[in-house]
């Protein structure tokens, strides 16, 4: 028991090591399960983006939530296309997950939508190669998206 104990105690202890490296900044959106902010590598002043994940609370499908994320980031960790996000870090507390990404430019595409009332047909053919080319890269390597959308 006592060397269980330990090792929590070890591991939460680097978690708030590895939280301390980011200097986490402005949220850049918001979701059903937490928040995405801009965060700061604080040794090398690199800007990427950090998915904050809130652990579900002890029920039935809570062991499915942590292994869905858990797979999100196996997956990530492993690809590597240019239309797919790049994964850079992972850590976790009891009550959070924190996946910290590279940060893209430009907002959402919904949000692109509305401000321009409309998109010119070449910008609307480039986004969906490159929509295309990133989904086909995922399906050759034998994985499924299932949360593509432009609306909000």
């Amino acid at each position: 028991m006592g060397n269980a104990l330990n090792k929590l105690l070890k591991h939460y202890r680097n978690v708030e090591k590895k939280k301390n490296e980011y200097k986490f900044g402005k949220i850049l959106g918001c979701g059903s399960f937490g928040v995405v902010r801009e965060c700061i590598n604080k040794m090398t002043k690199e800007v990427y983006a950090v998915k904050i994940i809130k652990k579900k609370k002890k029920h039935k499908k809570s062991y499915n939530f942590e292994k869905m994320v858990k797979n999100e980031i196996k997956y990530l960790s492993i690809m590597s296309h240019e239309n797919i996000i790049k994964f850079k870090d992972f850590f976790e507390d009891k009550n959070k997950f924190y996946i910290v990404l590279e940060k893209c430019e430009g907002g959402e595409l919904f949000y692109k939508v509305v401000k321009n009332k409309c998109l010119m047909e070449s910008e609307s053919a480039l986004i969906v190669r490159q929509i295309c080319c990133a989904l086909q890269y995922l399906h050759s390597n034998n994985i499924i998206h299932r949360d593509i959308k432009v609306t909000k």
